[in-house]
């Protein structure tokens, strides 16, 4: 391509995108179909209680002779079942206990705050569940995890496995 010609395309070329750029040169647009977007109902199931298939003995147990005292709950939670083992490895102990409490969920929650606030457990993270419940995972300084699940089981009960690592 000689001189003059390279002048050529690139003026050529210069001008069509300046008009282009101005609209002064249109294209062969093809319109796209659009479409209305209509909002939908998404239907999402909640989830079931997560303690509807645990078992809460209907006695009141006692405290096994080995539960630090530290962790004997007010009266007002009925202990019903309790275990406890070492985690794989033997890295942690881990101690649970099935309770029951008389009352609503927010009772027996503000209960439990308050007994866990007095032995130096901190909530560190709470979760509601779709059925009224609630999940908190607890630490204690020093050392010390656990997570509480309160649930409901009924009207006017509500059940709560507390388990702690140490």
């Amino acid at each position: 391509m000689n001189k003059n010609m390279k002048r050529v395309v690139v003026v050529v070329l210069i001008v069509s995108l300046t008009m282009l750029a101005c609209n002064l040169l249109t294209s062969a647009e093809t319109p796209i179909a659009t479409a209305e977007a209509t909002p939908t109902e998404l239907n999402m199931e909640t989830l079931p209680p997560p303690l509807v298939n645990v078992e809460f003995p209907e006695d009141v147990k006692p405290y096994p002779a080995d539960w630090p005292a530290d962790l004997h709950f007010p009266e007002s939670f009925q202990t019903t079942d309790f275990s406890q083992g070492t985690l794989p490895g033997g890295a942690k102990l881990g101690r649970s206990v099935k309770m029951r409490f008389s009352g609503m969920i927010s009772d027996a929650a503000d209960g439990l705050r308050a007994f866990l606030g007095e032995k130096g457990w901190k909530i560190v993270d709470e979760t509601d569940l779709d059925s009224g419940g609630k999940v908190w995972i607890i630490e204690k300084e020093g050392g010390g995890t656990g997570m509480i699940v309160i649930d409901t089981q009924g009207q006017d009960e509500t059940v709560i496995v507390a388990t702690f690592y140490f």
